[in-house]
């Protein structure tokens, strides 16, 4: 294939990729499966208000239960299924390539004046931002519907929480994003081995001792102070270590980059067939 990597400008090209990627992600039916699931907590959240208002004293402390659903809403703490924001980034980020191999139309994209780079830049942008406007509405809303029932000085004082779990909840989508992106340049049906891994893999975040640090959920987990009861698999094994804040963010950071690095990579030196 003819390399014409210098045809359009590095930025230029990276901008083109953006705005045909967000075109396609526009119109990808994923899309509803991605708002079902992140807008559960604004659905529990009216619910949560409805039956405070007919029933008062059948509610918890609704800042707590906000901090439950953040939890919940980021990482699989005690739970069986795999939290939202993971999944998301499962159904969104590894069709950013495979539905173009499956659709049969990666060969026609790459002959553009293009960098294979700038192309998968431009496509894992789209992701982020597209996937991000999805998600953060949802906590924002979430927040104001909750902490509203205490007054507008409680929306306040907590306002700067609110900030800090969108940059968490943000993190979180670029990091399995990355993940996920990889893994849909790497194999033509992602979707299942990403699942087994946030079944599976990912379940080594409730462990004791070290191994929860290979996982993404247990880099997360500090970064969420809200405390939940612990139960399932860490109420038999018994809470897991509590790793560093700033250690945390940094992992995750060079986590993203790396993996974002080697999807490139990867990308850019990888040949597609038409027809295969």
């Amino acid at each position: 294939m003819r390399d014409t990597s210098e045809c359009v400008p590095f930025g230029a090209a990276v901008k083109a990729s953006f705005s045909f990627s967000m075109d396609a992600f526009v119109q990808n039916r994923r899309n509803l499966v991605a708002a079902v699931l992140l807008g559960l907590p604004v659905v529990f959240a009216v619910f949560y208000r409805v039956i405070g208002f007919v029933w008062p004293g059948r509610v918890g402390d609704a800042l707590e239960t906000y901090g439950q659903i953040v939890s919940l809403y980021l990482m699989r703490q005690g739970v069986p299924l795999p939290a939202p924001v993971p999944l998301v980034a499962l159904f969104l980020a590894s069709s950013l390539v495979a539905d173009e191999v499956e659709g049969k139309t990666i060969t026609y994209l790459l002959t553009r004046p293009l960098s294979r780079v700038a192309i998968f830049i431009g496509k894992l942008g789209a992701y982020l931002f597209g996937s991000a406007a999805l998600a953060l509405p949802s906590v924002v809303l979430t927040f104001l519907i909750l902490s509203s029932r205490a007054g507008l000085s409680a929306v306040g004082a907590h306002s700067l929480a609110m900030l800090r779990d969108l940059l968490v909840v943000f993190l979180g989508l670029a990091v399995y994003g990355a993940l996920f992106a990889l893994v849909g340049i790497l194999l033509r049906r992602p979707v299942l081995p990403g699942l087994a891994f946030l079944f599976a893999w990912e379940t080594l975040a409730s462990l004791p001792g070290w191994f929860p640090r290979l996982t993404i959920a247990a880099w997360l987990r500090p970064l969420i102070p809200y405390a939940i009861p612990v139960q399932g698999i860490e109420a038999l094994l018994g809470v897991p270590p509590s790793l560093p804040v700033g250690t945390s963010i940094a992992v995750l950071v060079v986590l993203t980059l790396l993996l974002s690095f080697l999807a490139a990579r990867i990308f850019s030196r990888r040949e597609y067939v038409l027809g295969q």
